[in-house]
């Protein structure tokens, strides 16, 4: 990493490669340990790199506003869906909004589902800090979430909202592992959904990001699994089979799952699912 030098500046990297030496223009990358003075929570920076350089004399990189700390994932249907401008004390939430300025959100706004895993969500996907505007947007759940983690931690929080509403669990798995589930099997069998594409909404908004480093999956999903007695019957051993295989895409046999339990709610199945 001879050619490579990097110097700080506040919450700044910058990162100069010697192309004479780089001849495949190949990525780097790197971890700096801010200095005390200009980062007084002294949090790590880590660089976030672009190889092309053809407008970049220099062949510089320079990034701003670079966080690290920890990111959750936000996923299930409507109830995790439904947004923060909704809520009844939502002009006191959202005007707590400016004042999270280490919170990040990740937008995954794609609406097609996938017959097969996507590569990639391209610009379907996007971080964006929170602020009023961007808070309004976002899971009341994660926002609330998020709040409760800041009383108890003293890091950057980024959360990733990539819920649908109106989906069922086997939805949210691949096709493999819903024909190797009886009950995966069934509940797609009986789905009275006008699009119950096994396994759509894990290959097209979940396939792409999984394995990314995270510190663990909120999931907030039932609804549609409770209304018929097959198969909120088979909710429990429904729930193990998708935690069991998010876990084995994401390489981490332990990832925390946080499951929110089902409303109360004046329906038949419910309490078989809760």
């Amino acid at each position: 990493l001879a050619p490579l030098a990097a110097s700080r500046q506040g919450r700044t990297l910058v990162l100069s490669v010697e192309q004479s030496n780089n001849p495949n223009n190949q990525t780097l990358r790197t971890i700096e340990q801010s200095e005390q003075s200009n980062n007084p929570n002294n949090q790590t920076l880590r660089t976030i790199e672009q190889s092309e350089h053809s407008n970049n004399p220099n062949n510089q990189t320079i990034l701003s506003d670079i966080l690290v700390g920890d990111v959750w994932f936000l996923g299930g249907q409507s109830n995790m869906h439904y947004g923060l401008k909704s809520t009844y004390d939502a002009p006191e939430a959202l005007a707590r909004a400016d004042g999270h300025a280490d919170f990040r959100f990740l937008f995954v706004d794609t609406e097609k589902r996938a017959e097969t895993p996507r590569a990639d969500l391209g610009s379907n996907a996007v971080w964006k800090a929170c602020s009023r505007e961007s808070a309004a947007k976002f899971s009341a759940v994660g926002y609330y979430f998020g709040e409760a983690l800041r009383r108890r931690t003293d890091v950057p929080l980024g959360f990733v909202y990539a819920p649908r509403g109106g989906t069922q669990m086997f939805m949210w798995v691949d096709a493999a592992t819903a024909a190797a589930s009886a009950e995966l099997t069934e509940a797609s069998k009986r789905s009275a959904k006008k699009h119950k594409m096994v396994g759509g909404d894990w290959n097209g908004k979940i396939a792409p990001l999984a394995g990314m480093s995270v510190k663990g999956i909120v999931w907030y999903q039932g609804e549609s699994d409770s209304w018929n007695p097959m198969p909120s019957t088979a909710f429990g051993t429904m729930l193990e089979t998708m935690i069991g295989f998010w876990r084995k895409s994401w390489g981490d046999a332990k990832l925390p799952f946080v499951v929110v339990q089902l409303p109360s709610m004046d329906a038949r199945f419910w309490p078989r699912s809760r």
